[in-house]
């Protein structure tokens, strides 16, 4: 079958690609599911993103993204200066470079659509779009099942991010 685009019918009349490209990696996703050979930093993020859905869904009866992103950023912006405040913080250490690695190429499929940059590590909104950004390449956008370096670093240091912010809530509730 040749590769072309063709409207897919969904939301925002995304065009998606039909075709080797998309068959491609679609193949070596499945190949990695059968392999074991999932990156951890892949499998790390995708636990803890499941772990940070459940607890939206359970406590909060989110189940919208952009209402979790909000209340993200409503309720844990002090938390978050907070920590980066702690002597010898693990947590800043990992938004440090997590702004080092910004920008982060935001994907649907193989296209590259944007950029998400932390440009200011005490900005709490920035840290969640990109916390968001890394779930949207990975769940959806194009990312292959073998990434490369950089991709690895990006998906692990995000999990570094989200893990303490998932920690807090799940164990202490808010």
């Amino acid at each position: 079958m040749p590769s072309s685009a063709q409207p897919n019918g969904g939301r925002n009349g995304v065009m998606r690609m039909v075709g080797s490209q998309t068959s491609s990696q679609a193949q070596g996703w499945y190949r990695a599911s059968r392999s074991g050979h999932l990156p951890r930093s892949y499998a790390t993020f995708i636990c803890l993103w499941e772990a940070l859905c459940a607890w939206f869904r359970d406590v909060k009866d989110m189940d919208r993204d952009a209402d979790a992103k909000t209340w993200l950023k409503e309720h844990l912006g002090g938390w978050h200066k907070d920590k980066l405040q702690e002597p010898d913080s693990d947590y800043a250490a990992h938004v440090r470079r997590f702004k080092s690695v910004s920008p982060i190429g935001w994907m649907i499929g193989p296209k590259r659509r944007g950029d998400v940059e932390i440009t200011d590590e005490s900005d709490f909104g920035q840290i969640v779009d990109a916390i968001y950004t890394v779930r949207c390449n990975l769940m959806k956008g194009g990312k292959p099942a073998s990434p490369d370096d950089r991709e690895t670093e990006v998906c692990e240091v995000a999990s570094q991010v989200l893990d303490p912010i998932v920690k807090r809530l799940v164990f202490s509730g808010s």
